[in-house]
């Protein structure tokens, strides 16, 4: 059945339909057999072939019809996969827009409490005394400065 990709629907359409004419075709022909004489013995045998003939091209044209049916849902899948892919890449762009925002203010909050570090180291004496002040800007550099970025 995969030769039948490379053939057009249309003419696998005709082939159908043609198969399902002549079976019709022949079974007239075998009513009308009994006009002609000596004929009559081969009646029956030919009614049952035009019987079959009827027969495979039904089945063939159900087969027809589901496939393109199936062909139908395949390209509409394909096409809602294709859209949800274009909002997916547009949802990326936008949660990367995100990301670098919040990379940009980590790296700027790093750069200030890193200065208010070196001001302050002066404040520690030998001792080990601490001043609250540095305290304070050791605890602020610990925060997650994202949190309230949305």
């Amino acid at each position: 059945m995969w030769m039948l990709n490379f053939i057009p629907d249309s003419y696998l359409y005709v082939a159908i339909s043609c198969i399902i004419l002549a079976g019709i075709i022949l079974y007239m022909f075998t009513l009308l057999m009994n006009l002609i004489p000596g004929v009559g013995v081969y009646k029956e045998p030919l009614r049952i072939i035009a019987t079959l003939i009827i027969v495979v091209g039904v089945y063939f044209s159900g087969g027809y019809t589901t496939e393109m049916q199936w062909r139908t849902k395949v390209e509409e899948a394909e096409a809602k996969v294709a859209e949800a892919e274009a909002k997916g890449q547009e949802e990326t762009k936008k949660v990367e827009a995100k990301v670098m925002v919040k990379n940009k203010i980590i790296k700027d909050t790093q750069i200030i409490y890193r200065e208010r570090i070196k001001e302050i180291t002066n404040q520690i004496d030998s001792q080990c005394k601490i001043d609250p002040a540095v305290v304070k800007a050791l605890n602020d550099a610990s925060v997650d400065p994202t949190i309230s970025v949305k």
